[in-house]
């Protein structure tokens, strides 16, 4: 599957709404650009100063790739399991040949695509490392609710005794679970190291559309203690790579992935209830609940970062978020409110929400 090329604009600091323009200042250093300040904020409607048209060559162009795109297929592996039930058309034999789970073998051979995005004169290498391959089994508290008999789902269509949701915690509930596969973790070590070793800043992303099986059992992003597990997970990355880390982003398209999982049902884990329109979905309780916990999570990641023992030094962390411009001509047309329910729930709401808590604003733009 193609991964998209992420363009990224160094934002972040403050900001005091969506349709604002920011005026990047001159790099702090190692070359790397400064956490923007409320005086570098020019306001809604304005256009930076001719003298700070300089400042443009700040916007740093890359190469992005996303695990469940290149990485080999794992035992639990979402996205294998989701399209061995023909949802995934791209993965079908047809396309992607009889082993489609090997995908681009990036783990295996993560020279090839590096060498190549060298070769192309990258300077920031952008991937991501699969909370699923990491975190592959639950905690002892979550092992007895995913068994627990009459557990139904309707799966990949039909239903499958697998899926046992909700969104109350377990009573005994333990300390939440980060990364189990130390070895994988290495791994990942050894990958973002090599990045280094071509000349590359490395940009890691900590979620894009993959996660552990078994909290895609418990109801994804709309489980209440998804929240806990994914800050546990995030730190033990951390941990393990933060000194070779240069940018850190919480989620890509992250938007996009709920709305397609817990409304619309065609990227796993799909919805237990019925299937939303995209208008129901953005207005919906399960889609509001999903994007709260997504907060939370950030904020809760990069406050820890900031401001606890992270071992960072000067962290810089933000979100690729999946934009596109809709609009009306004839403003009188019936599509005036969805148009403003989509603006609103979907490619504004959540930056919103954490615009005082990135230090980068990335925007993944999917054009035709």
């Amino acid at each position: 599957l193609p991964s998209p090329t992420a363009a990224m604009r160094m934002a972040g600091g403050r900001t005091e709404d969506h349709a604002g323009v920011f005026r990047p200042s001159a790099p702090a250093d190692a070359g790397l650009p400064r956490l923007i300040s409320d005086q570098d904020y020019v306001g809604a409607g304005a256009a930076p100063p001719a003298d700070r048209l300089a400042d443009l060559e700040l916007i740093m162009l890359g190469l992005g790739t996303a695990p469940s795109r290149v990485e080999e297929a794992h035992a639990g592996d979402l996205w294998l399991s989701w399209s061995e039930k023909g949802n995934v058309q791209a993965l079908q034999e047809a396309e992607a040949g009889k082993n489609p789970g090997e995908r681009l073998r990036f783990l295996e051979e993560p020279q090839v695509e590096i060498d190549l995005a060298a070769e192309a004169g990258v300077t920031i290498f952008r991937m991501g490392v699969d909370w699923g391959r990491l975190s592959p089994t639950p905690p002892a508290s979550e092992r007895e609710r995913l068994e627990r008999p009459g557990c139904m789902s309707r799966f990949g269509g039909g239903l499958s005794k697998v899926f046992c949701r909700s969104r109350q915690p377990p009573a005994d509930e333990d300390q939440a679970q980060g990364v189990i596969d130390a070895e994988a973790l290495d791994r990942y070590r050894e990958v973002v190291g090599l990045a280094k070793t071509r000349g590359m800043r490395v940009l890691l992303t900590l979620f894009q559309n993959s996660m552990p099986p078994w909290l895609a059992q418990l109801g994804g992003w709309s489980y209440s203690r998804a929240v806990d597990y994914y800050v546990a997970f995030a730190q033990d990355v951390v941990y393990a790579l933060g000194d070779l880390v240069d940018f850190w982003a919480t989620f890509s398209d992250v938007n996009v992935y709920l709305w397609r999982s817990t409304c619309a049902g065609l990227w796993p884990p799909p919805p237990d209830d019925e299937v939303l329109g995209e208008m129901e979905c953005f207005e919906s309780e399960r889609y509001a609940q999903a994007v709260e916990n997504v907060v939370l999570a950030h904020s809760k990641f990069y406050n820890w970062a900031h401001f606890a023992d992270s071992d960072l030094h000067q962290p810089r962390i933000g979100i690729a978020h999946g934009v596109a411009w809709h609009k009306v001509d004839n403003p009188l047309s019936k599509l005036g409110k969805p148009l403003r329910t989509i603006r609103k729930h979907f490619q504004f709401g959540l930056i919103d929400a954490i615009k005082h808590e990135v230090d980068w604003l990335g925007f993944n733009y999917h054009g035709g």
